[in-house]
């Protein structure tokens, strides 16, 4: 077969021929802090993701949906005529992290907030009380009829065009891929190497000057990417939009039916055998050991495979190395769940993360980032931040921590919390030149209302256990800053 060139533009992102993956993100609260004033298309930018990502801004508009007394918390505001730019969007999410009846649709406000990403998708993390209504009753936006054509193919592209879909990526032009080899595209090419070990020939979010970056096809959409587990589509197009492949799953029948099953947290699809496409669900099954760039040579069960939450498989890199990820926080509980010790229960200000120093000498954290999902900064470590040999640091979410903490260091997220989620996260720790030190993932077992922990502390294994049922901890739920029982940290576990 000869080597085809990849002249081609590609629906969402996919690893071409073996693999499809999703790492969920959250959604962080805000700390109060200097604001840009900016409107709301200049938020958004032309690119995948907002250049102000992690900035403190200020903005305004009108809601035109108010979701702030649902589970998603928050309201959806618009700038009308903003700007004549396709590329920039005149519309935006205010998520406020509480329910209540804040805002109502045609209110027209103003918003202060830190810019992220959540899901691909930027928005603004906000609280209520940095929402301002200056006026009632505004002319809402003209609504847009959807009438797609019945045909499949016609009807998807229709949809994508007025960006009711993910948005659609062309490759750059010139590379090739030779017979019976892959290419890889990740969202973010830094957080794809720290899990994997491997760098993918393409990115969506720049985050590597090493890896071409895949770009919007505006003629299509300029939505950004957003795969769901439950159900999605991903096509591969040649340059005059021909489908040359697609691939369909979940609650989608868009390319098959039946459809392929959903995949699970931490599973992928896989096209197997990979040089066969009969164009049915058949050809494509879950795989429970995602292995990127490799090809599987021999054929395995998969009717009775289920889908399984990631086990915490920290990854250090570099000086990192003998910083140990000892204690985790993400569910704190109702009525016992001070572990700030402040005297008040708080769902975020009492998250916290402990890392323990195991090397010889102190280590200099002094500007190190504390991340989770894709490259979101909860907490920059300050300036001389020097954690001692065998001693432990601790950050909390927020609050003002009062105890001893073992005489361990103590610090609150320099963002205003933590915002681990209790169904699984990942964490990395970044040098300021952006090197990752180490990266660590958890699962479910961090939502039962107490922390998870290595048992014995610094040297025991993954996945970290529930708190109360590690040896030595006698049912307690948390232990920031000292051992499972109590004691405090010494240089003996080198």
């Amino acid at each position: 077969m000869a080597s085809r060139c990849m002249a081609a533009k590609i629906g969402l992102v996919c690893w071409v021929i073996v693999l499809l993956c999703l790492v969920l993100l959250q959604s962080p609260q805000m700390s109060p802090a200097q604001s840009l004033s900016l409107p709301v298309c200049e938020l958004q930018g032309a690119g995948s993701s907002s250049p102000y990502s992690g900035e403190q801004v200020q903005t305004e508009g009108v809601v035109h949906l108010d979701l702030d007394d649902t589970s998603r918390r928050g309201f959806f505001l618009q700038h009308a005529a903003c700007d004549p730019d396709p590329l920039t969007s005149d519309g935006i999410f205010v998520y406020l992290g509480e329910q209540g009846d804040w805002v109502a649709s045609g209110d027209r406000v103003q918003v202060n907030g830190r810019v992220q990403e959540y899901y691909g998708l930027t928005e603004i993390a906000s609280s209520p009380s940095d929402v301002s209504v200056l006026s009632h009753n505004n002319p809402l936006p003209i609504a847009v009829k959807f009438d797609p054509p019945a045909e499949r193919a016609a009807g998807s592209a229709y949809l994508e065009t007025l960006g009711g879909g993910e948005g659609m990526y062309l490759f750059p032009p010139g590379p090739c891929i030779p017979p019976g080899a892959t290419s890889l595209i990740a969202v973010q090419a830094d957080l794809f190497q720290s899990l994997y070990g491997l760098m993918p020939q393409y990115e969506i979010i720049n985050t590597s000057l090493l890896v071409p970056d895949l770009v919007k096809d505006i003629a299509w959409a300029s939505g950004n990417l957003s795969l769901s587990n439950t159900g999605d589509e991903v096509l591969l197009m040649g340059l005059d939009e021909g489908l040359l492949d697609s691939l369909s799953w979940g609650s989608s029948d868009w390319a098959f039916v039946p459809d392929v099953a959903a995949p699970g947290q931490g599973v992928s699809l896989e096209r197997y055998p990979t040089d066969q496409d009969h164009d049915h669900a058949a050809d494509w099954r879950l795989q429970t050991q995602p292995a990127p760039g490799g090809v599987a040579a021999t054929p395995t069960p998969t009717a009775t495979l289920e889908p399984v939450t990631p086990s915490p498989t920290p990854l250090p890199t570099g000086d990192g190395s003998a910083l140990v990820l000892n204690e985790l926080h993400a569910d704190p509980d109702a009525t016992l769940g001070d572990a700030n010790g402040d005297g008040q229960v708080d769902p975020v200000e009492d998250e916290f993360v402990e890392i323990v120093n195991s090397r010889l000498g102190p280590m200099d954290l002094s500007g190190w980032r504390l991340e989770v999902g894709f490259n979101l900064l909860v907490h920059r470590f300050p300036e001389n931040t020097w954690l001692a040999p065998g001693s432990a640091i601790v950050v909390f979410g927020g609050g003002e921590p009062l105890g001893e903490f073992g005489d361990s260091l103590v610090q609150t997220a320099s963002t205003g919390g933590l915002e681990l989620l209790n169904t699984g996260d990942i964490l990395t720790l970044k040098r300021p030149d952006g090197q990752v030190l180490f990266t660590f993932t958890y699962g479910l077992e961090a939502g039962d209302n107490q922390s998870i922990t290595r048992s014995p502390d610094i040297t025991g294994g993954e996945p970290l256990i529930k708190h109360s049922q590690a040896e030595g901890s006698a049912g307690a739920l948390f232990s920031p800053g000292t051992r499972l029982d109590g004691t405090l940290f010494t240089s003996s576990d080198e």
